[in-house]
Formats: structure tokens, C-alpha cells, sequence
């Protein structure tokens, strides 16, 4: 579950909560958020099942890692580069943020169901996804939303977004590396 928090909150903020941001604090129109929106969606296309093939090949736990690190960071690229309106730095910014999100967003339901063994993969990949949902993703535009109204900078929302990503490397530290054995071979029936 640990695993799936950043991934949520950062699709929520990209895709969600951009919007808002976008047409209160950049000067552009929802219509441009919305056009960067579809713009990062479409690149998400085609790398969501390229990272999950690359995840196949390489060690999806570092693959994870080193996205989930980019994805604490890029908050802090993000809202300055965007913040003199331009809508060119918009779709560069979002686009960027989705990748990062395909990178976590491909190989995880790999990485999820080997958490568990061959007999538990089904619900515990099903409670894991359902559970990060309602914690992370769910109330993240909400409380992307509050953060920027209270503090009135959008530094709470990358401390938030770092916050959901150090909770991330948490669960990337303590996932299991599978036995290639066990994923080959199915436990025998009872």
C-alpha cells in the first residue's frame, strides 16, 4: 500500500489539481490546463507499457526508487518554471510530471501482486490498491486545495508531494524481492 501513495497524489496534482493552480495563479485559461493535461495523458499511452516491459528487465524496485525520488522533486522544478504563464512551459512541465508518473504508474501492479504469494496475490493486491487510493489519491485534490489556501504558495504542496514520496521509498525499502522460483512456478493446489 506504502508503495502506491506518491503515484496517486501525483496524478491527482497533474492532472486534478493543475487545473485549479493553472487558471488562479498562472494567468492561463482552463482550457490550456486541460490541453497540457491531454497533451502529458498521451505520452502516458505509450510509456505506461514500455516502463512496465523496461521494469520486466531491469530491477523494478530501483526503477521505482529512483521515480518516486522524481517525483518528490519535480514539484519543485515544476511551479517555478510555470509560474511566468507560458503555456509552452505548462504542457513541458506537465508532460515531464506524467512521465515520471508512467515510470511509477507501469511496472506497479507488477511490483504489488509480487508482494504477496501465488495463493494471496488477488486480495492483497486488491486491498493494497484499494486502501493507497482512499489514503492518497482520494482526498489529494482536496487537500492539494486546501494546502495552496491556507499557505497561499504552492511550497506546502511540494512538501506535501515530497512527504508522499518519502512515505513511497518507505515501502520500496521494505518490498519483498521476489524469488524468480516462486513467480515461475505456481503453488500446488490444496
Amino acid at each position: 500500500m506504502l508503495i502506491r501513495v506518491c503515484p496517486d497524489v501525483l496524478y491527482a496534482l497533474f492532472t486534478v489539481f493543475v487545473l485549479t493552480y493553472v487558471t488562479t495563479h498562472t494567468g492561463l485559461s482552463r482550457g490550456a490546463g486541460l490541453a497540457a493535461v491531454m497533451i502529458g495523458s498521451a505520452f502516458q499511452l505509450v510509456l505506461m507499457p514500455l516502463f512496465g516491459a523496461l521494469s520486466d528487465r531491469i530491477s523494478r524496485r530501483k526503477m521505482y526508487l529512483f521515480a518516486t525520488i522524481a517525483a518528490g522533486i519535480w514539484p519543485f522544478v515544476f511551479f517555478p518554471m510555470v509560474s511566468g504563464g507560458s503555456f509552452v512551459m505548462l504542457v513541458t512541465g506537465i508532460v515531464l510530471a506524467l512521465v515520471i508518473h508512467a515510470a511509477l504508474y507501469g511496472p506497479q501492479a507488477a511490483l504489488v501482486t509480487e508482494q504477496f504469494s501465488p495463493r494471496l496475490r488477488y486480495t492483497g493486491s486488491s486491498l493494497a490498491y484499494t486502501l493507497a487510493g482512499v489514503i492518497g489519491g482520494a482526498p489529494a485534490p482536496l487537500l492539494l486545495t486546501a494546502l495552496l489556501a491556507g499557505y497561499g504558495t504552492w511550497l506546502a504542496i511540494g512538501v506535501y508531494l515530497l512527504a508522499t514520496a518519502v512515505v513511497s521509498i518507505i515501502g520500496v525499502v521494505l518490498a519483498r524481492d521476489p524469488d524468480r522460483d516462486e513467480v515461475l512456478e505456481p503453488e500446488p493446489a490444496r
